[in-house]
């Protein structure tokens, strides 16, 4: 695998971007890469395999706590999140009543002022509205 085909992602444990590769017994490892200046002139990439630090784990799990008491606190201020369900209750292209799990909240304003969201029905259907066209589905609580 080369890095043009190969696609890299961060580290789950220090969040260091990684690429999947393969060595030449097959088996399949996390890589950096790293640059070399060959012999023949010009720089190489080569992979290395990948070993976390323990400061890098501890400092991504940090990063990770953060984010989540961000996200709980967007959730507790009424903000529609990702990964909510929202119901549509008003608007003309959407039917009303018409739920979905959110997928996608832009990060800023169109050109008409508004926030867009995203949002997949059961049934696979995309749909994107303006955030303040629907509203966080409210579950059914056990007395």
């Amino acid at each position: 695998m080369n890095n043009q085909s190969s696609k890299s992602f961060p580290c789950r444990d220090c969040g260091t971007t990684v690429w999947w590769d393969v060595n030449r017994n097959g088996k399949k490892y996390l890589a950096n890469t790293a640059e070399w200046n060959g012999t023949e002139g010009g720089f190489k990439s080569f992979k290395v395999p990948h070993h976390c630090s323990e400061v890098m784990k501890q400092m991504h799990k940090r990063q990770i706590e953060a984010e989540a008491t961000m996200l709980a606190q967007a959730v507790a201020n009424g903000e529609i999140v990702k990964g909510q369900t929202v119901e549509v209750f008003k608007g003309r292209k959407i039917p009303m009543g018409t739920t979905g799990v959110v997928f996608w909240v832009a990060t800023e304003n169109d050109t008409y002022g508004n926030i867009r969201i995203g949002f997949s029905t059961d049934n696979g259907d995309k749909h994107f509205t303006n955030i303040t066209n629907v509203r966080v589905k409210q579950t059914a609580k056990c007395q």
